[in-house]
């Protein structure tokens, strides 16, 4: 399906392959919401203060990579000639950080132990700005069925795992070979019992 959509569509015409843009902005969605999942979760009292900085670690590498994609995709877009004013006017002229907007570290001691605890806050102004660039772009692309593609990478995960009824008659292909075997041991048995009677 995604070899349907990709071939019917201006964007592969020879001379305006927009298919590298198209990738990088699907990658630089996928990366948002992978940021998203992990800037939503409720850190505090849930974690432990390795697992925080085991998140907060993720979130460094993935929310500049997801910038890089958007920034690549928008650079091959100009080249092209497509307008990515409302990509830049979003984008402002801001560095992009690094997804953490603050670590908070609070101490305390007793008798028994010492204990600290980590907070971090993520950039979620800077998330939401990044589905709206993320929008622009895809608004440049009018004619790609965004949702399509989509759909086929929906549908190629769900090849890729196998059906239920698989995995039932892969279980009794196993059950009915394993009697076979325990049914053959028995014959074999018996006849070795016989040969000595």
């Amino acid at each position: 399906m995604v070899r349907t959509v990709m071939q019917s569509t201006p964007y592969r015409e020879p001379g305006h392959d927009l298919s590298t843009s198209i990738q990088a902005i699907r990658i630089a969605a996928a990366l948002h919401a992978r940021c998203g999942e992990l800037m939503r979760g409720n850190l505090a009292g849930q974690l432990g203060i390795g697992d925080v900085e085991l998140v907060a670690g993720e979130v460094r590498q993935t929310y500049p990579a997801m910038w890089s994609q958007l920034d690549s995709a928008r650079t091959a877009l100009a080249r092209h000639g497509i307008d990515v004013s409302t990509y830049d006017a979003i984008r402002g002229t801001d560095p992009i950080g690094d997804g953490i907007v603050e670590v908070e570290v609070t101490k305390s001691a007793s008798l028994a132990r010492r204990h600290a605890d980590k907070t971090v806050y993520f950039d979620s102004q800077g998330l939401a700005t990044a589905d709206s660039a993320c929008r622009a772009l895809k608004a440049a692309l009018p004619h790609v069925d965004w949702e399509a593609l989509d759909r086929a990478d929906d549908a190629a995960m769900i090849d890729l795992r196998p059906a239920r009824w698989k995995r039932i008659a892969v279980f009794v292909i196993a059950g009915i070979i394993l009697v076979g075997v325990a049914i053959g041991i028995v014959i074999s048995r018996m006849g070795m019992r016989g040969a000595f009677d």
